[in-house]
């Protein structure tokens, strides 16, 4: 028995004293098995239960990996880590994929837009799945593109949905040592990020942060789930001659109601957001931009 380990309690989860695994390595390798599937959510005794290993054990472990990103730990509990998904991208990715692709192809007829889903690695905005092709003239955008989260709508829309410190991190893990052409300082930011999730999450860039000097116009909103936001779906307006201009209230119904369907078909019915789109002329203050 390692030191300061309690006695392990009989017909737990693995079975006898003797099943359990002797290296450290073992040890890291059963708990992190005890995630099945990327958006596995666990809390400690979740995680004690299914492993059978000593608490004192499993404590130490899970906070080192979390230190180290293979996993991330919320109020809700502990989950797999930006490390852990790399090798797992493709899974997590298409479930995501899938989900929304019926939707925003809905969607992209409806608004004649294109839409992009992207997912937060890291500091970074990655585009997943992309519907439509933008007109000459305009930034284009690749799936497999990666951004500064905090330079585009898509990127702040799940920022927001973070907890303050962490995003706060995310932030300065990107600006660090680099300089910045834009106007967004962390200050900006956190106000931004406080008037996004006053919107209901609703994320506006009018100036074209992902194309510099070109006037972009887009909007956002995240997908979000038991352990907070996973992806963010994005509308960008075609800025052709003659196209048909909708305003941010339109645009933003629409956006919601995609968004709300995508997350009905990936998490089960209590975790749905069941708020409705702000209908108080106040929480429109900011959103009577036209796009």
């Amino acid at each position: 028995m390692e030191i300061g380990e309690e006695p392990r309690m009989a017909g737990a989860h693995v079975g006898t004293r003797r099943d359990l695994p002797s290296s450290m390595l073992e040890r890291v390798t059963l708990i992190l098995d005890a995630f099945e599937q990327p958006s596995t959510l666990l809390n400690f005794e979740e995680v004690t239960s299914r492993t059978g290993l000593p608490r004192s054990t499993v404590h130490r472990i899970l906070d080192q990996l979390a230190q180290l990103h293979w996993l991330d730990h919320g109020r809700e509990g502990y989950r797999l880590g930006r490390r852990a998904l790399r090798h797992c991208t493709d899974g997590i990715h298409g479930e995501i994929r899938r989900a929304a692709a019926p939707h925003m192809h809905e969607l992209h007829v409806r608004t004649g837009m294109v839409v992009d889903l992207a997912v937060l690695d890291g500091s970074k905005e990655v585009i997943i799945d992309r519907l439509g092709r933008q007109s000459a003239g305009t930034p284009v955008s690749t799936v497999g593109a990666r951004y500064p989260a905090y330079l585009t709508a898509g990127g702040r829309a799940l920022l927001a949905w973070l907890e303050p410190e962490r995003a706060d991190a995310l932030i300065q893990d990107e600006r660090h040592g680099k300089a910045s052409g834009s106007n967004w300082t962390p200050p900006v930011l956190r106000q931004e990020l406080h008037w996004i999730r006053h919107r209901r999450g609703l994320s506006i860039d009018p100036t074209g942060t992902k194309g510099a000097g070109t006037s972009f116009t887009c909007v956002a909103l995240a997908i979000r789930g038991p352990h907070g936001p996973v992806a963010a779906i994005t509308l960008h307006p075609q800025s052709r001659p003659g196209a048909r201009r909708a305003s941010v209230e339109h645009i933003a119904q629409l956006l919601a109601e995609t968004v709300r369907r995508t997350a009905i078909d990936l998490f089960p019915p209590r975790w749905h957001c069941s708020d409705k789109w702000p209908r108080h002329p106040h929480e429109h203050a900011r959103t009577n931009l036209r796009i």
